[in-house]
């Protein structure tokens, strides 16, 4: 098993759950519905990295950790507060967008 990408699909189903509580918190249909849809984007990732967890290890997939861990550590501290949905949209997307990267590099892995 690719422990990077481990680490990568642990952090994300974490970070599922971290939004399902949060919507559990907000009693405003559209934040929910916008958190909704974020855990979505999150969720889609999970699938992804599950599918490709035993592609070949790599130093440059390895690389990618620090930036998610960094950017996930922003969400995870914007979802303290649910008074704020459009920083947690906006840290989701910085996490995502490292996420991404690392998984379009292991897909590219898994072909060659």
């Amino acid at each position: 098993m690719n422990k990077a990408l481990k680490e990568i699909h642990d952090l994300l189903v974490d970070r599922v759950d971290d939004l399902s509580e949060t919507i559990g918190k907000t009693d405003d249909p559209t934040e929910a519905k916008k958190l909704l849809v974020e855990m979505q984007e999150v969720l889609h990732r999970v699938n992804v990295a599950q599918n490709l967890l035993f592609t070949q290890a790599s130093q440059e997939l390895n690389n990618f950790l620090p930036d998610i861990k960094q950017a996930d550590a922003a969400l995870k501290q914007s979802l303290k507060s649910v008074q704020n949905v459009a920083n947690v949209i906006k840290q989701t997307a910085k996490v995502l967008e490292y996420v991404d990267k690392a998984l379009d590099l292991a897909k590219t892995l898994a072909v060659i």
